[in-house]
């Protein structure tokens, strides 16, 4: 239970050019369709699962981050869930890790992630991963939150606590140069002094499609979510119009609803988990903590909510086999699949 409270504070807490702000961002009210229910096959592992943290998934591969010493990935074979190999460990050598972030992503049979500052790719192979490259992150003043990949150099991040006044950072990432700063933060964080307080109240979460060039971001709490191209330029700002969504507090953090979490990206399609509780809430009756999964294509249409019958904390998604994989991080020998007709 522990694990799973710090699970999810983890994740929680996880303009255009030339820094002008754009005054005029093209909002648009979404009504939620009603939802429906879809049940997952549960799909019991001869190996386990003890803190998975990011999945991916790559043509016939599923590539879990499980956070430990030793087999930090864990590779399946799609569509059968088969064990194919576990490689990775943690320490100081080369082929070694010393911190992951769990937003891993997998492009094709390449896998990226971000290791304790450093951009690493590797080949998924069917027993190993291969490096091909590595990079270290130009030095910034803040940590670097929210990293996402545009195109091969150029990548969008989190522009962590120094700066009220922009909310994120395009970097290129071969020249380790800052090319803008852009977004604006809600008008109601005006209330709040505090830069770290604001970036805690304005939690978010991003993901990209480096195809089409764009990025989504949208906010923990809140049931807004912004869609910029390469640029940093806002394409739509999208608030979900549903009742549900409760008053954020500035004060009391911890009764605030977690409203939308975990996002995943695919060729034709976003994810994020409609969650919709408090922590207390979810700890209190871990039962019933079952998500909603809201499908959107990349122009900001929202194609489908489906109600989860399983618990998740991570997941991914094969439009190749229409499936979703998860995991529950209090499940360690267990992986969900669910039917995606949708897709």
């Amino acid at each position: 239970m522990k694990n799973f409270k710090n699970f999810l504070l983890f994740i929680i807490l996880f303009s255009s050019l030339l820094n002008c702000k754009n005054l005029n961002e093209p909002e648009i009210k979404i009504a939620l369709p009603n939802s429906i229910d879809i049940k997952a096959v549960t799909v019991q592992l001869n190996n386990k699962l003890l803190r998975p943290l990011g999945m991916c998934e790559s043509d016939d591969k599923l590539i879990v981050f499980d956070n430990v010493h030793s087999e930090l990935f864990k590779v399946y074979s799609l569509p059968d869930l088969k064990f194919k190999y576990g490689w990775g460990n943690k320490g100081k050598g080369p082929e070694e890790f010393l911190f992951i972030h769990d937003n891993i992503r997998c492009f094709g049979n390449e896998l990226e992630l971000l290791d304790n500052g450093i951009l690493k790719r590797f080949e998924i192979m069917n027993d190993r991963l291969k490096t091909t490259s590595t990079k270290r992150l130009p030095g910034m003043e803040n940590p670097i939150n929210g990293l996402q990949r545009i195109n091969d150099s150029i990548y969008i991040a989190d522009n962590v606590i120094s700066d009220d006044s922009n909310e994120h950072i395009i970097m290129n990432i071969k020249t380790g140069v800052i090319i803008n700063k852009f977004g604006n933060y809600p008008t109601e964080s005006s209330a709040i002094k505090e830069n770290d307080q604001k970036y805690q109240i304005y939690g978010k979460s991003n993901i990209s499609n480096p195809e089409l060039e764009k990025f989504i971001v949208f906010y923990t709490y809140f049931g807004n979510i912004k869609i910029y191209n390469k640029d940093g330029g806002i394409q739509k700002n999208i608030f979900l119009d549903d009742k549900e969504i409760k008053k954020v507090s500035f004060e009391n953090r911890e009764q605030n609803r977690t409203y939308l979490a975990l996002p995943y990206a695919t060729k034709n399609y976003f994810y994020i988990l409609r969650i919709n509780k408090t922590e207390d809430e979810i700890l209190n009756d871990i039962n019933n903590y079952n998500p909603e999964l809201l499908i959107w294509d990349w122009n900001g249409n929202l194609m489908n909510r489906y109600k989860l019958d399983k618990p998740l904390t991570r997941y991914a998604i094969s439009e190749k086999y229409q499936k979703l994989y998860g995991t529950f991080v209090m499940k360690e020998d267990e992986i969900y699949v669910f039917d995606l007709p949708t897709l």
